[in-house]
């Protein structure tokens, strides 16, 4: 962007935060001040850690998830701005979504520099964006501006036929960028290793080995520099094995025991994978016209990024968030699409027209998910009495420290409902977590057979606990399939 103050520019920049801010309030459920009382499924994991660690719990310590701590400190430092309360991570959402639409923004240049195209651009990938978007504050979200610049800084130096030395500058931001996806999940960087892949065979084809080794040196730099942080942190706090383990190790088991998705397929399965995948499937239309357009070395690269991203894809769990970081591939399809000006009249008008008829369903069908707004704001703006509620209820005020819930995810929002934190580091949809890793589950249990927690709530599941449920505990209550158990009396007088 040259002059970057001009009058232009800065009209600009106005309309992308309007843009983020009425994203992330219209469509983050879990975290917009629309929608108080709606706090979402992995978002809510997520928060309360947030508000754990905010509280002053150390997570992988006090409280157990499996992704990496930047999740955990971005919702942290939500708290810590907001003051106690979870609108200040929609903040932090603002600001993330503000120069992940720049990226979008940037890479319509590419091809036109034109400004009305690039917010023509930004919208149409904002839409396309919402199926995946979730209820906001997913990990993805937050890796989002820093693999779209790096996207945009490989696809700038491979369009430069010329450009025989990449700039270590960028090398340092893609490093930044592995470092988040480390601390996050790594695969979420998937979507940048062919294009990385081909700049070294590229350094390498033209016998830059000094350069490459600076932007290996650059790259490395950035990295650390993300990481060593949060490790020293961890290691100064005496949990590195820990935290080690809960963003590592916990995931190698994980990876193990998950099957793909495609095993246990249905049809329709099979139908819902296209639509939520589009925006990682888009990749191979765009490498499909550049492949027509005779611009080959663009179509290698689309073509294996896209192998790349559905070896992850087609592995494990088929979530619809997790190709929320392919999203930068929409406006290269886009690009590819208006970039193009074929010989082959007919062919080209065929390609255009069918693309867009593709772009335009997944648009209506999304139109329909972004109406939802209305809907959840009626339900989640007042406050309404979850059935479990009542049996939460029934514990005395005092003893509410001594509180945990056993069970699946409809759990994930009991702390943050009841402004509560529980005595367990293990303290929801303990089985699931068990199931993927031994060590986790033989934790599990022995956490429960402390018999801390005088008062456990479950919805029917608690295999891991069955024993020590049915040896120290009584069932007091129980509404539809929540049960709420209290500590024997004979077990408390032993405490």
């Amino acid at each position: 962007m040259k002059n970057v103050f001009s009058k232009e520019n800065i009209v600009l920049w106005i309309l992308f935060a309007l843009l983020s801010v009425g994203y992330v309030c219209a469509f983050s459920f879990s975290t917009s001040w629309l929608y108080p009382y709606y706090f979402g499924g992995d978002s809510a994991q997520f928060l309360t850690m947030g508000k754990a660690w905010y509280l002053g719990k150390l997570p992988y310590v006090d409280m157990f998830d499996h992704k990496g701590p930047f999740i955990f400190w971005i919702n942290m430092i939500g708290y810590l701005i907001a003051g106690g309360e979870k609108y200040g991570v929609a903040v932090l959402q603002m600001l993330f979504l503000f120069f992940t639409i720049f990226a979008f923004y940037q890479i319509s240049q590419l091809v036109y520099k034109n400004r009305a195209y690039g917010v023509v651009v930004v919208l149409i990938t904002l839409l396309v964006m919402k199926r995946n978007y979730g209820d906001g504050n997913t990990v993805e979200e937050y890796c989002l501006p820093f693999i779209c610049w790096s996207f945009y800084g490989i696809l700038n130096f491979w369009k430069q036929r010329d450009n025989v030395k990449h700039s270590p500058k960028w090398a340092f931001l893609y490093g930044l960028t592995l470092g988040i996806c480390f601390l996050t999940r790594v695969t979420n960087f998937i979507p940048l290793c062919a294009g990385l892949l081909l700049v070294v065979i590229q350094l390498l084809s033209k016998k830059q080995y000094r350069n490459l080794f600076q932007n290996m040196g650059a790259g490395l730099a950035g990295f650390l520099l993300f990481v060593l942080p949060f490790l020293a942190y961890f290691w100064y706090k005496g949990a590195l094995y820990e935290c080690i383990y809960g963003t590592l190790l916990y995931n190698f088991e994980y990876a193990e025991a998950r099957k793909s998705w495609l095993l246990a397929a249905s049809t329709t399965d099979k139908l819902r994978y296209l639509l939520d995948y589009f925006i990682a499937l888009s990749i191979f239309i765009s490498a499909f016209i550049s492949a027509l357009k005779r611009e080959y070395r663009l179509a290698v690269l689309w073509l294996m990024t896209g192998i790349l991203e559905q070896c992850i894809f087609m592995n494990g769990d088929a979530y619809p968030q997790y190709p929320l970081v392919c999203i930068i591939q929409i406006p290269v399809l886009l690009n590819e699409l208006c970039g193009w000006r074929g010989k082959v009249i007919s062919l080209q008008s065929f390609v255009k027209v069918l693309c867009g008829l593709v772009l335009l369903a997944v648009l209506s069908i999304n139109v329909t998910l972004a109406l939802r707004v209305g809907p959840m704001w009626r339900v989640y703006s007042v406050r309404r009495t979850r059935i479990w509620e009542l049996l939460v209820d029934e514990i005395p005020e005092d003893e509410l420290d001594r509180f945990v819930v056993y069970g699946n995810n409809e759990f994930k929002e009991v702390y943050l409902l009841k402004d509560l934190m529980p005595c367990y580091k293990y303290f929801v949809i303990q089985d699931w977590q068990g199931s993927m890793s031994p060590e986790t589950r033989t934790a599990i249990h022995d956490t429960f057979a402390t018999k801390e927690a005088k008062w456990i709530l479950t919805d029917g599941e608690g295999e891991i606990i069955r024993d020590i449920l049915e040896e120290s505990y009584t069932d007091v209550d129980g509404i539809d399939q929540f049960h709420l158990y209290r500590l024997t009396d004979e077990v408390w007088d032993k405490m």
